[in-house]
């Protein structure tokens, strides 16, 4: 049962980096584009 519960604790911080991960680029590509567009 053990071996079991760190498996899924394991997947979860995954996912929570993964998620962590992709907020951070949306939030920059945001960002560049707003940027693009007072350059214009």
């Amino acid at each position: 049962m053990s071996d079991y519960e760190m498996l899924m604790i394991m997947l979860t911080i995954l996912a929570l980096l993964l998620t962590a991960c992709g907020f951070l680029l949306a939030l920059l590509d945001f960002l560049e584009k707003r940027n693009n567009k007072r350059k214009k």
